[in-house]
């Protein structure tokens, strides 16, 4: 196994999937100033397959409405520390 750590921009929405290398582990949604938020992932380099992978973002005090179980990831800032978002993996 070769692993990696690699970044996947996306446009901030309650939802968002990705279709990344089959068993990637989320590690963190951040963004950085003047640019797109991102997920750091950790990836086996030498995996053929993909899956898809969803994720919901929520900001503090949002009504979370999932059927679904959620995992915590991280917390993040956004428009210069004035909004806070949660991220979870839907599993």
């Amino acid at each position: 196994m070769s692993r990696t750590v690699r970044k996947y921009p996306f446009e901030m929405m309650d939802y968002i999937e990705f279709e990344l290398p089959k068993g990637t582990y989320a590690l963190r949604f951040d963004k950085k100033e003047d640019e797109a938020p991102a997920l750091w992932a950790l990836v086996d380099t030498k995996e053929t397959e993909t899956e898809i992978q969803k994720f919901r973002l929520t900001g503090t005090g949002h009504i979370i409405t999932e059927d679904h179980e959620i995992i915590y990831i991280n917390s993040f800032f956004t428009h210069l520390g004035r909004g806070v978002w949660h991220a979870f993996r839907i599993v």
